[in-house]
């Protein structure tokens, strides 16, 4: 999944990623749009095959929490509500 990029452009530090992780059954991924050289996560955009990648069916029993520009955020939400809906 990458080693979290510390800098201004990603603000969710690896130390409180990895107390949220130690307290909750939590799985966080790193997309990059703007990877730096030798970044090994995920780049682009998420998408549908990133979600299929990590999200295990059925979306609707479980939570996200998404951070990104708002189309972004809005065409996430709009993706896992069809899926919550219709499968």
């Amino acid at each position: 999944m990458g080693e979290p990029v510390q800098d201004h452009r990603h603000p969710f530090s690896f130390s409180s990623s990895e107390a949220l992780k130690a307290r909750l059954n939590l799985v966080i991924v790193h997309v990059l749009s703007d990877p730096p050289d030798g970044w090994t996560g995920e780049q682009g955009y998420i998408n549908a095959a990133v979600f299929r990648r990590y999200l295990p069916p059925p979306y609707a029993d479980h939570e996200y929490f998404i951070c990104g520009p708002n189309v972004m955020m809005d065409a996430i939400g709009a993706w896992l509500d069809r899926r919550a809906r219709f499968g």
